[in-house]
């Protein structure tokens, strides 16, 4: 394959890879955005308590103490789910970088192959007195 059409390739990679990179950190700032969501809920007994129960309806309390635990179990449903996602999406990521790093290789092998070929090619035309030159270089 010429090298130009490895380019090609390359850059044809390199535009999967950044996709799937930054699709990857989109649902990581989405976990952590449920992370600090479900710590906050966790908190909302203890903190309820600190503010003094008795300026609240204990009743008022219960109800907002089952919200909130409803609210964080969807939370970690949420989060479960994403954290499947999040395994694919990694497994797409780290598929594209390993194509993208082998193009890469296959390239520079290429580029190394056409130079040696220009190389040889070039010493195999040289005129005679420039052959003799070129060995006493070396």
């Amino acid at each position: 394959m010429t090298p130009a059409r490895l380019r090609d390739l390359l850059a044809l990679a390199e535009a999967r890879k950044a996709r799937d990179l930054a699709r990857l950190e989109a649902l990581i700032a989405a976990d952590r955005t449920l992370a600090h969501q479900a710590l906050d809920l966790a908190g909302t007994h203890a903190r309820d308590m600190a503010e003094g129960a008795g300026s609240t309806p204990l009743a008022l309390l219960g109800h907002r103490l089952i919200w909130a635990d409803g609210r964080l179990t969807a939370l970690r449903a949420a989060r479960a789910r994403l954290g499947t996602e999040i395994a694919d999406v990694r497994a797409a990521a780290t598929i594209s970088l390993g194509k993208h790093r082998a193009l890469e290789h296959l390239l520079e092998r290429a580029l190394r192959t056409t130079r040696a070929q220009h190389e040889a090619r070039a010493e195999r035309d040289a005129p005679p007195a420039a052959r003799g030159q070129a060995g006493e270089r070396s």
